[in-house]
């Protein structure tokens, strides 16, 4: 199994504490995001993975190279990361992916291992976490389920009255559906041109044409989605504080 981390956005929402700097690399309480990410994966067995790059690669790289020396990488550019979205950039991954089961992440979450745990020892090959029971607002990646657990709708746009809970952006999916997501994003990306949308929008066509994804409730374990300063002062005063047992990266 190898893990896909899309990291080529430019963070705007949080400047100009990203000028410089990638989402993924700020300080939040002693830990950044690539780092716990990394280390969460890394103690749930996995030790190959794929990383997009873009708004300052060169950080992200030395990063990586100075804190997780022997992890075996490959980096993909996606140079174009101002005028596409996360569809794009695992597409860029295709070539990396052939045959292979993945956890396909969002590299700007504070989570605890536990999250990782829990997608791996699921009974269902193709599934996704969801934070449950929280105030939902318009901007939140949002999932609709149906009794049997399995989603039925994914994206920002779902309805807030019909909505099970927010997606925090970790995926785990097997060889098929990798296949299966894989298609979708390609006949997004080629056919509709349509480079500037999540990769939730491939997830959704794959459950269109027949594809079963779970939903994994997390919202007992620590996890948070940092996109503002205010989720930074919240994951510090929330978040960080049930981290304490990590080593801080």
């Amino acid at each position: 199994m190898k893990a896909v981390i899309p990291l080529a956005g430019s963070g705007t929402r949080l400047r100009p504490l990203t000028a410089h700097t990638p989402k993924c690399l700020l300080d939040i309480g002693g830990y950044t995001t690539l780092g716990l990410t990394i280390n969460n994966i890394l103690k749930n067995g996995i030790n190959d993975f794929i990383f997009v790059v873009g708004f300052e690669h060169n950080k992200i790289k030395d990063f990586i190279k100075k804190k997780f020396p022997d992890l075996r990488v490959n980096f993909v550019l996606n140079s174009d990361y101002e005028a596409t979205n996360s569809i794009y950039s695992f597409w860029m991954t295709r070539e990396f992916i052939n045959n292979e089961a993945i956890l396909l992440l969002d590299g700007d979450i504070i989570f605890g291992e536990e999250v990782i745990s829990v997608l791996l020892n699921s009974e269902h090959d193709n599934c996704l976490t969801l934070r449950k029971g929280i105030d939902l607002v318009d901007e939140d990646m949002k999932a609709a389920v149906d009794d049997k657990g399995m989603v039925t709708e994914i994206s920002k746009m779902v309805d807030l009255s019909i909505a099970s809970g927010e997606s925090i952006a970790i995926q785990k999916f097997s060889v098929d559906g990798v296949k299966k997501l894989v298609k979708e994003a390609d006949y997004l990306i080629r056919e509709e041109k349509n480079v500037d949308d999540w990769y939730e929008a491939a997830i959704q066509r794959m459950i269109d044409n027949g594809g079963e994804v779970a939903a994994i409730d997390v919202n007992h374990l620590p996890c948070f989605e940092i996109d503002t300063v205010e989720d930074i002062e919240y994951a510090k005063k929330y978040i960080i504080p049930k981290l304490s047992d990590i080593e801080k990266f």
